[in-house]
């Protein structure tokens, strides 16, 4: 279940920041590794993303995981923030944070 708004009772433990990464017509899609125990749907393709570090904002995330994931580092002006959307999952609620980038610089 995904939620535009914050659910009567949420209480994050931890948040997840992604980014929606389009050039052009173009977006960029990871194939997700092999089964282990951290892989979320293993051989599917999804955006570069993962959990936010203590200390860390939902902004510094999605850029150490783009450049963690993709090997594509950008400053963090180059990113646009979406909102924030709370989604159900595994059955325990968190947050995911998705920013999109738009290439200031190029590539």
């Amino acid at each position: 279940m995904i939620y535009l708004a914050k659910p009567h009772g949420f209480k994050p433990k931890f948040f997840v920041s992604g980014v929606f990464l389009e050039v052009g017509e173009r977006f960029l899609l990871l194939l997700r590794p092999d089964p282990h125990p951290k892989n979320i749907e293993p051989g599917k393709y999804g955006m570069p993303a993962g959990g936010g570090q203590k200390g860390e904002t939902p902004l510094d995330a999605a850029v150490r995981e783009l450049g963690e994931e993709s090997g594509i580092w950008l400053h963090r002006r180059c990113l646009e923030f979406l909102p924030i959307v709370y989604a159900k999952y595994r059955d325990q609620l968190m947050q995911d944070l998705d920013g999109c980038i738009e290439l200031v610089y190029g590539l």
